[in-house]
């Protein structure tokens, strides 16, 4: 389900849309669910609180998926920012 949605946000910058994603999970996660975030990901919280803002169609999405979901898809992501920053497209 989150892969179909991520797609249906592609805007043609590669990086953004993955990062975006990334944090909106991480940080659904974190705050809503204290639910470890991988450390891998690389997420620190703000030191101001949620960052996901209620009217984000992501935010809507990822608080209807499972830990076990989010997770998955936010390994993806971690992977495919790896694939995308050693590409050089980390902007």
């Amino acid at each position: 389900m989150l892969k179909q949605e991520y797609r249906l946000t592609y805007s043609g910058d590669a990086w953004g849309n993955a990062m975006n994603w990334l944090f909106h999970i991480a940080d659904e996660l974190y705050h809503n669910r204290l639910t470890p975030v991988p450390d891998d990901w690389g997420f620190r919280p703000s030191p101001h609180g949620p960052t996901n803002h209620p009217g984000d169609y992501e935010t809507e999405c990822v608080a209807e998926a499972s830990d076990e979901d989010l997770i998955r898809f936010g390994n993806v992501l971690n992977r495919y920012a790896g694939l995308l920053k050693r590409a050089g497209h980390d902007y």
